[in-house]
């Protein structure tokens, strides 16, 4: 009998992939490129966030594990770069910036007019599960005739962060002959407390100018855990449902549960929010084949009304008074370590 429930593996990065296509069809033009799309779109489904479990016994739900769910939102500020050596570049159009990369997204700074120490003074949100081992990457890069090069990287433990939960440090270049980057890294605590909405929502639009995409204010948590009397229309056929939810552009959705009535999910999610009270959670279940159910619609300004929790049933329509879904649905508001002191400042 195995010692543990569930063997979970991922690659912390994407490796470097070389593939060598033969044949007839490799030659048509375009095919190769589309076939090198495909297999990196493989590669990265191995790639942390992503994680692939494997069960060890039988009554372990993989869905259920802790790491699946990004919860831990870190702020990372870029700002300021010295001891940098441009000898033997093109000092005219040596102009740095930063890629951050982490939780399978990558975004950059601006590109910085000093070349010996550049400023960018610019801030970045990340959000990530649990998965052991997670990294930020910052690459500092520069153009040159036409082509992006790195000049050096430099990376640092994202459990660093949620242990510390405010870190002010310079990471040397790696790779590069000399050189250090200055970041600022924040682990943002989610707070069941409503009365700080309306002052963080304030406080991240005073800070619009340094943020490469607008902060968020809240993290909505939803549970999916089962549904009763699901039933398609006008048959006796048993659904084989999933729940999907919508927040603007935003989506997330179960898998699907065969042949049953009374599916049983136990997935969870989570949403990140500029501003909660101007949202909606749109929540549909639909069946593979014959598509939708029923939905429910939850304005989240009644979430933060009923202190900020809504744990039970949900009726859907027009399927009432049968089909409901069993969901818990958090919101909970992102504040930074160091909001207190910038409130006495200002």
């Amino acid at each position: 009998m195995p010692l543990f429930g569930a063997v979970t593996w991922y690659l912390p990065e994407r490796p470097a992939v070389k593939v060598r296509w033969t044949g007839i069809l490799s030659r048509i033009p375009g095919v190769k490129k589309l076939l090198n799309k495909a297999a990196y779109k493989f590669v990265d489904l191995f790639v942390e966030p992503e994680v692939t479990s494997i069960k060890m016994q039988t009554d372990v739900d993989v869905d259920a594990l802790n790491f699946k769910v990004p919860k831990n939102v870190i702020r990372v500020h870029v700002l300021e770069a010295e001891d940098i050596n441009s000898c033997g570049l093109i000092r005219k159009i040596f102009r740095p910036y930063v890629v951050i990369s982490g939780a399978g997204k990558k975004a950059k700074t601006k590109l910085a007019k000093s070349r010996q120490q550049p400023t960018w003074n610019q801030a970045y949100e990340m959000i990530y599960t649990d998965l052991p081992y997670q990294k930020i990457k910052f690459d500092f890069c520069y153009r040159e005739v036409g082509k992006t090069k790195v000049y050096g990287s430099c990376q640092n433990s994202v459990q660093e962060i949620i242990d510390k939960k405010f870190i002010d440090k310079w990471l040397p270049l790696q790779n590069a002959e000399s050189g250090k980057l200055h970041v600022r890294l924040e682990s943002i605590s989610a707070v069941l407390d409503a009365n700080m909405l309306q002052q963080i929502i304030r406080a991240n639009e005073i800070s619009r100018p340094v943020q490469i995409k607008e902060f968020s204010s809240a993290i909505l948590f939803v549970d999916v855990r089962k549904g009763k009397d699901l039933q398609l229309n006008n048959s006796e056929e048993k659904p084989t449902t999933r729940v999907e939810m919508m927040i603007r552009d935003a989506k997330r959705k179960t898998k699907f549960r065969k042949d049953t009535r009374f599916p049983d999910w136990r997935q969870k999610f989570s949403f990140t929010l500029r501003d909660p009270r101007k949202e909606t959670l749109q929540i549909l279940v639909k069946d593979k084949v014959k598509g939708m159910m029923g939905r429910m619609s939850v304005p989240l300004s009644n979430l933060i009304s009923k202190g900020l929790t809504m744990d039970g049933w949900i009726t859907l329509h027009p399927t009432e008074p049968y089909g409901a879904v069993l969901m818990k649905i958090e919101l909970r508001i992102l504040v930074p370590p160091s909001f207190g002191e910038e409130s006495n400042r200002s």
